[in-house]
């Protein structure tokens, strides 16, 4: 579990080390370019500018002087350390005086524990004055053991070179052992300090420099500064870094993938030199792999590359994410005769309903009266259903069908029927796909229309009526954008808003003005600037762009009040607004911009959804639908999708093509089953995450530190897919980091680092993943604060990021970038990890912990920090452990709950506020499955659904519609059927066994994922967790 303890600035020691730094180059600052020089102008200087203190609790001062000219008005603040330093006096003046900072005292046992700085701005500076306050066990840094200095070499010695270099640094601590900490540099000949720049990436050398360079370990110990001296003798003009590309570029693809980088150094003219790049997520340097072939990539992951040109520029790293086999897609929903076919935003596909001719895809004929997932078939883009058969578009072009072949509609000559997807072979590049009854229309992305199937009435436009088994071309049609297969007819869309139509005509449907049939495209009279068709079974529909919908053919469907047929488009009546149209086999379905549906025509099964089976002339709104975003009329049955990805349907359902589960027909919509997805739920601070159970990863909420994993650091609103990321079977998040833990047991991580919680082994930030190193057979996670946990197979625990509480649990306060075990700890069953403690449960029922007590949230009846783990006391029996911020929750095998530590805000839930260093039971609280303990509220999950809360609540957090804190807990109000439960700092999450996910409190980041910012005392929806 996370904790509210401020995030740091700026970097920091790895190790326990408090340094305070004066940032006074104006280079390294980047203050003084282009800033005109004054006359006159005040200069700050803060002295000393490094002050070393001890322990026990103490003060300090710095003294800050002018020596420049004029009124120097300044102000002071703790720039790092505020969880630990405070100004007493001096928070701001005017000339010369003193800042006095106090401190605690730094009750570790290492020699250099902790960092603090103090920024000093002025009025009219030309730039800020910064002064380092390190606190030691001991005044002197060699108290660590370590007295050795590092040592730092460069990759390219003093010399003349005729092009530009570029110059690694490197630093080596072997003889002192407590590791490297920073390379400070300068290029100008001056002396370096520790306000110059920290080398983090090779220097390029574009004319004479001199380089002077030194290193500081952790243990405070600096080298001699280096120096060496560069002279390049071709004369340099181009300044402008080159430009990298990927082809293809990031995104979700249904197979494999071979990319190729280019660079390209068009500005700048010097030309290209090398590009760089790494396909684990980590970020490229000079020592990464230069790209000399393209890069196959056959599963998940991101190619993160930079160039540099013959001039030296190096252009900004550059992220392409690929999805293989699983891509967010638009979802879609297709409607035959008797079965139904929706896709999932992952590209997988379910069907449901009629089955006799193998239509659903499952290998069997046997009906299902709930949706299933097509087996074998993903990277979906795009479903069609026919009358007994059914098509599926993937991202790489190609179409697979499967059902009835009695006319070759699936693509194959000499077979009957398929029940599985099959390969339609002779056609790719294709942008859209169509089923009739018994034919299927393509468009390729070229513009031009292929078909393949029956033929008797010339309606695969080829200018014959012979039936084909592969597709053939429609003659003479190009420039088009969309395509639609009809009953005995196919429609098309061009470019310019015309429609063509050819094949069967009885009843006018191809709108030329007359009833004979076609096998070549002709023109629909008096209709242009179209932007979407439907062929229903002998009757058509389009979609002007005014939002108005025009309809020629077969009587009764056409929507225009009259049972007569019409050879050439009429307007529909009382229908304005609409977005979409789709044409069933008798009856005609249109949604509008507002999100209803509107219907008409046949209606004796009440297809129609106004809960009536009168046949009906002219539109009606189907009730009680709202908030729809896509719909699909098929031959006797209604499909809709609302906007959160649910599916609604109505109609007769002899073969379960309704998919709620029964075979009995709807004049009204129901709910479609087994359609949502999300199998987990996780609440950080102010994100949140959701696993689906296809095994992609989303989140929402807050996002400086990239914890969303989408590539970016933009604060979402709701949910985004977790970029590049698959397979994952579970996920943690914790402060501002998250963890995923894949099927194959590889663990990934992303967002907050600069304590090394990713387990990367750097302090670097990351808004995607990258793999935790050295870790496999892992069988749990969980992350902390700023601390992360896993559970090995065998029993043991390993832990990495941040320790100065002891919270790794390792017998050390060191941080720790990637993992260690704890020590002395084996069969372990579960793990959690809390703000700065960290709580396991051994498979005999015991519970033991470790890190920060000072609440008494260890439970060993003390008060004191542990560096490994002891018991918590009078517990045993244990099934479930969570470990909150400052306080520890426990549910015995019979379902009490037991809670000890901080209890400010009755967050023990025992009703009172007193902490306790023992476990105390929680009042009135039977039959509890799952518990979650986060900052200052405790959630638990009973065995009848039902979820109950106590703590903290000034954010509504409880659920109860109040604001009032409570010592016992309270139901969450109009909540039921919940199956898993998760609270983040002010905020809290639930999973209903539906699919649905719900959240309230704390929304200033968007971490409720409802599409606002504002709070809720009680359940919202979270958005786009389900189809879509």
């Amino acid at each position: 579990m996370k904790k509210n303890h401020p995030t740091p600035l700026v970097f920091t020691f790895a190790a326990l080390t408090l340094f305070l730094f004066s940032l006074y180059s104006p280079t390294a600052q980047g203050l003084e370019k282009g800033v005109p020089a004054a006359a006159c102008a005040p200069e700050i200087f803060i002295h000393p500018k490094d002050r070393n203190v001890g322990y026990p609790a103490g003060k300090a001062s710095f003294n800050i002087q002018n020596e420049g000219c004029g009124a120097l008005e300044w102000t002071a603040e703790i720039h790092y350390g505020t969880d630990w330093i405070t100004v007493d006096s001096g928070a701001s003046g005017s000339g010369k005086g003193d800042i006095v900072v106090s401190f605690p005292e730094n009750s570790s046992t290492g020699a250099m524990t902790r960092l603090g700085i103090i920024k000093v701005t002025a009025k009219g500076a030309s730039k800020a004055e910064y002064g380092a306050i390190r606190q030691f066990n001991k005044i002197t840094p060699e108290s660590s053991g370590d007295a050795t200095p590092p040592s730092t070499t460069a990759s390219i010695t003093s010399g003349s070179y005729s092009t530009v270099q570029t110059v690694a640094l490197s630093c080596a601590d072997e003889a002192g052992g407590s590791g490297c900490y920073q390379i400070f540099y300068t290029t100008d000949g001056t002396e370096p300090g520790l306000s110059s720049p920290i080398y983090t990436a090779p220097i390029p050398i574009q004319s004479g420099a001199t380089l002077k360079f030194y290193s500081m370990d952790y243990s405070g110990n600096s080298e001699t500064v280096k120096t060496e001296t560069y002279t390049i003798t071709a004369s340099i003009t181009d300044t402008i870094p080159p430009k990298t590309t990927a082809s293809p570029s990031g995104a979700g693809y249904g197979q494999a993938q071979t990319v190729a980088l280019a660079c390209a150094d068009n500005e700048g003219g010097s030309g290209c030199s090398n590009i760089y790049y790494t396909t684990d997520g980590t970020e490229p340097d000079i020592s990464s792999l230069v790209y000399s072939s393209p890069i196959s990539v056959s599963s998940s992951m991101s190619a993160r590359f930079f160039s540099i040109d013959n001039a030296g520029n190096r252009e900004d790293v550059q992220t392409s994410a690929y999805t293989i086999g699983t891509v967010a897609v638009e979802p879609a929903i297709a409607t035959g005769v008797y079965h139904s076919v929706a896709l999932k935003n992952n590209g997988t596909v379910w069907t449901w309903g009629a089955n006799g001719f193998g239509q659903l895809g499952d290998g069997t004929t046997d009906r299902k009266s709930v949706p299933a997932q097509v087996s074998g078939l993903s990277g979906v883009s795009a479903v069609s259903a026919g009358g007994w058969h059914a098509v599926a578009m993937k991202n790489d072009g190609t179409i697979w069908a499967w059902g009835s072949n009695g006319y070759g509609q699936l693509g194959a000559e000499g077979i009957g029927m398929s029940l599985v997807p099959r390969h339609v072979e002779g056609i790719s590049d294709v942008a859209a796909v169509s089923a009739g009854e018994f034919h299927t229309v393509a468009l390729k992305n070229d513009g031009t229309v292929w078909a393949w199937g029956y033929n008797y009435d010339g309606r695969l436009g080829d200018g014959t009526t012979t039936e084909r088994f592969t597709p053939v071309q429609v003659s003479g049609l190009s420039g088009v954008s969309a395509v639609s297969a009809g009953g005995g007819h196919t429609v098309a869309l061009k470019n310019d808003g015309t429609v063509w139509a050819w094949g069967k005509n009885d009843k006018g449907q191809l709108g030329d003005g007359t009833t004979t049939d076609r096998p070549a495209p002709v023109r629909a009279k008096g209709l242009s600037d179209v932007s979407a068709i439907a062929a229903g079974n002998n009757y058509t529909l389009a979609l002007k762009k005014n939002g108005t919908v025009w309809a020629w053919g077969n009587g009764g469907q056409l929507g225009n009040g009259t049972n007569k047929d019409k050879s050439t488009p009429v307007k529909l009546k009382g229908l304005s607004s609409a977005s979409a149209v789709s044409a069933g086999s008798y009856h005609a379905a249109a949604m509008k911009k507002d999100g209803t549906v509107w219907t008409w025509g046949r209606n004796v099964e009440g297809q129609l959804g106004d809960g009536t089976t009168t046949d009906r002339f002219t539109p009606v709104q189907a009730k009680g639908l709202s908030s729809v975003s896509a719909v699909s009329a098929g031959g006797w049955h209604t499909v809709a999708m609302k906007s959160d990805g649910t599916i609604r349907a109505w109609g007769l359902n002899d073969y379960g093509q309704l998919g709620n589960g029964t075979d009995k027909y709807r004049l009204t919509p129901v709910q479609a089953r087994n359609l949502s997805g999300v199998s987990s739920v996780e609440a950080g601070d102010w994100h949140s995450v959701a696993l689906k159970s296809d095994g992609t990863v989303w989140a929402w909420g807050k996002n400086d530190y990239g914890q969303l994993g989408d590539g970016t650091t933009n604060n979402r609103l709701v949910p985004v897919q977790v970029s590049g990321l698959s397979g994952v079977s579970a996920v943690s998040a914790g402060n501002n980091h998250t963890v995923a833990l894949k099927s194959d047991g590889t663990l990934w991580a992303w967002g907050l680092n600069i304590y090394g919680q990713l387990g990367d082994g750097t302090t670097i930030d990351s808004p995607i993943p990258v793999r935790v190193k050295s870790l496999s057979g892992l069988s749990a996670i969980n992350a902390g604060n700023y601390h992360t946990l896993a559970l090995k197979s065998d029993g043991t625990v390993w832990a990495w990021g941040r320790n100065e509480e002891g919270q790794l649990g390792d017998g050390t306060t060191d941080w720790r970038r990637s993992p260690v075990q704890v020590s002395g700890l084996s069969g372990v069953s579960a793990i959690s990890a809390g703000g700065w403690h960290t709580v396991a449960l051994k498979s005999n029922g015991t519970v033991w912990a470790w890190g920060l007590n000072d609440y008494g949230q260890l439970g060993d009846g003390t008060t004191s920090n542990r560096l490994v783990p002891v018991q918590a006391k009078g517990l045993s029996g244990v099934s479930v452990i969570n470990a909150g911020d400052l306080h520890t929750a426990a549910v015995k095998s019979g379902g009490a709950v037991w809670s000890w530590g901080k209890n400010d805000k009755g967050q023990l839930g025992e009703g009172t506020t007193s902490d306790s260093a023992t476990p105390v039971r929680v009042k009135g609280l039977l039959s509890v499955s799952a518990i979650d303990a986060e900052h200052s509220h405790t959630v638990a999950l009973k065995t009848d659904g039902t979820y109950w809360a106590w703590g903290a609540n000034d954010y509504g957090q409880l659920g109860d519609g109040t604001t009032t804190n409570s010592p016992t807990p309270v139901q969450v109000k109009n909540l039921s059927g919940v199956s898993a439960i998760e609270a983040g700092h002010n905020h809290t999450v639930a999973l209903k066994s539906d699919g649905t996910v719900w959240a309230w409190g704390d929304n200033s980041s968007g971490q409720l994922g409802d599409g606002s910012k504002s709070w809720a005392a009680g359940p919202v929806r979270v958005k786009s967790l389900k189809l879509k």
